[in-house]
């Protein structure tokens, strides 16, 4: 209470002065107002300041993520970079192997191959040199001459022509000449007319002189009458004679002065350019298929398909890879396309070409291993498919399933010369243990008459038959096997022999068969080919196999007893 009663005194003291109080008041809300604003400046300073720093804040944080950003980027420059120099060596190295492949199949060459390339070279070389056969100057074709009939000229339609008139006597011809030059006819001629290739008649073609010259070959004097012709429109000259006196063969018409008589001959070229001789004529064709894309083809099937109708002897190389064949005949795509009701395989197997070598250089590995196929295309497609011609494969190994066969080896004509279909370190691993369950054999095959079948260090494998082979129409001829291994894959032993013998001809034919140092781990089966009973046709001999090498053959009429010789 006191201290109000102060501060009232003082108001009261100060009071008594107005207008000094009034400026103190108005200085006060000047300063305090200069206050507020100096307060609103600073705090929109610290808004600026804050704002700047948070931009700072966020540019630095940008430039962080950009530096996270280039390092990430530089890092996966350096891995492409040494992914790039990996790539680099891997191709390196495989240009090395394709060239020591091909070096390879180079010295595979006999040592006297070059002998003879070179022999070969020198005998077209002494060809060319020496053999030169040029046109005969006898213009008269044996083939325009027109026995017991001569020319003779006609009106016809208000035009002269030439027409022939029958005279048992006489024989006649022509030959086309060009205006300006002089021709010689042998023999004294009956007649001789000017004209066109037309056969219009231009006027008689009368002779300038008669010459003659020595004739060695008719041992006489060959006389001869000399034609100029003058008339550009003149363009045949047609004549006449007695056969009796000049025989046909021996008549001749030659451009300019009479020459001694020659034969007739058309060629106008060097025989030499003729003869088609040369190196490449005494071996195959040589192709390589590579992956990497070295060679002639990337593909063996696109190999079969460049070469289908070369028929020719050739030799395919192929070098060292896994070549994807269900990819390679279109995947998917193309085994969806064949229809459910579908009927021929041939329509849709790309084939290998008749007379073919196929020759694995450094472990080629054919693959056919879709996971799940239609039956109708399982049924249809194998990966090597053999039809007619001789065929040779070696250093091969096919892996499949769900396809028909690894290989299909049918011929579909029969060769009464006989044929050859040759397998050598040919390994074929079926594997169908969950898949298509129809026609599962490693090796199947169809022989017709001719048939020569060779199987040599093979392997064949499969859940089913490991190898199978039937005959067909008047199917005969051998099949020999050595070295090699037939094994099928099922648990309930005696299901499916190893080798299975089908006979599907109606007449008794005979096949040779010599299975020599094989193993089989179930035997041999020898059956008919569908429910209708036919006679065997498999003369079969076993030399020293092991495993299990029983022989049972179920056909009714049989003619050959197996012969087994094991150690």
């Amino acid at each position: 209470m006191k201290q109000a009663n102060n501060t009232v005194g003082r108001l009261i003291i100060t009071g008594g002065d107005t207008a000094r109080t009034s400026r103190f008041v108005s200085k006060a809300e000047k300063a305090a107002e200069r206050a507020a604003q100096s307060a609103a400046a600073a705090e929109e300073a610290v808004t600026d300041t804050m704002s700047a720093a948070a931009d700072l804040l966020t540019r630095a944080d940008q430039t962080s993520r950009q530096m996270e950003i280039l390092e990430a980027s530089a890092r996966q420059s350096a891995a492409a970079a040494g992914n790039a120099q990996t790539a680099a060596e891997t191709a390196q190295g495989k240009a090395e192997d394709a060239q020591a492949a091909a070096e390879a199949v180079l010295a595979s060459i006999p040592d006297d191959y070059s002998e003879l390339s070179k022999d070969v070279d020198d005998l077209k070389s002494a060809f060319d040199s020496t053999i030169i056969v040029t046109q005969s100057n006898n213009l008269l074709n044996p083939v325009n001459i027109l026995v017991g009939q001569f020319y003779k000229t006609a009106v016809v339609d208000g035009r002269t022509m030439m027409i022939l008139s029958a005279n048992a006597a006489y024989s006649c011809a022509f030959i086309d000449i060009v205006p300006g030059d002089v021709y010689s006819l042998s023999g004294i001629s009956y007649a001789a007319y000017n004209g066109d290739a037309d056969g219009y008649a231009i006027g008689v073609a009368n002779s300038i002189s008669n010459a003659s010259v020595a004739d060695p070959e008719l041992d006489t004097a060959n006389v001869a009458a000399r034609y100029n012709n003058t008339d550009k429109t003149i363009t045949r000259l047609y004549f006449s004679w007695r056969h009796a006196t000049y025989p046909d063969a021996t008549y001749m018409a030659n451009k300019g002065e009479l020459l001694p008589y020659e034969p007739f001959c058309e060629l106008t070229r060097d025989l030499a350019s003729d003869i088609n001789v040369s190196s490449d004529s005494v071996t195959d064709e040589i192709y390589f298929v590579d992956l990497n894309g070295t060679g002639d083809f990337t593909s063996l099937m696109a190999a079969f398909v460049a070469l289908k109708d070369n028929e020719k002897a050739k030799t395919i190389y192929v070098l060292s890879g896994e070549y994807d064949v269900y990819q390679e005949i279109g995947g998917d795509t193309f085994v969806n396309s064949i229809p459910s009701d579908a009927s021929t395989y041939w329509d849709y197997v790309t084939v290998v070409p008749k007379n073919t070598k196929i020759i694995g250089v450094g472990g080629g590995v054919l693959k056919y291993l879709p996971e799940t196929v239609p039956d109708s295309a399982a049924q249809f497609i194998s990966p090597i498919n053999i039809s007619d011609g001789n065929v040779y494969m070696e250093n091969i190994k096919i892996i499949c399933k769900n396809c028909r066969y690894g290989i299909h080896d049918q011929t579909r004509n029969d060769h009464p010369n006989g044929y050859e279909h040759i397998y050598k370190n040919v390994a074929v691993l079926k594997d169908d243990a969950n898949g298509y369950t129809g026609k599962v054999q490693a090796y199947g095959g169809g022989m017709n008459q001719g048939a020569n079948l060779v199987f040599e260090n093979c392997v064949f494998q499969s859940h089913h038959y490991a190898w199978s082979l039937h005959n067909a129409g008047r199917g005969y001829g051998n099949v020999i096997m050595g070295n090699c291994a037939f094994n099928n894959l099922v648990t309930t032993r005696n299901a499916y022999p190893s080798i299975r013998f089908g006979n599907v001809s109606g007449v008794q034919t005979h096949v040779n068969v010599t299975i020599s140092g094989c193993y089989l781990n179930d035997g041999i089966g020898v059956v008919n080919e569908s429910s209708v009973e036919r006679p065997n046709a498999f003369d079969i001999t076993m030399i020293n196999c092991v495993g299990t090498t029983g022989i049972n053959i179920t056909t009714q009429t049989n003619i050959y007893t197996p012969q087994i010789f094991n150690a």
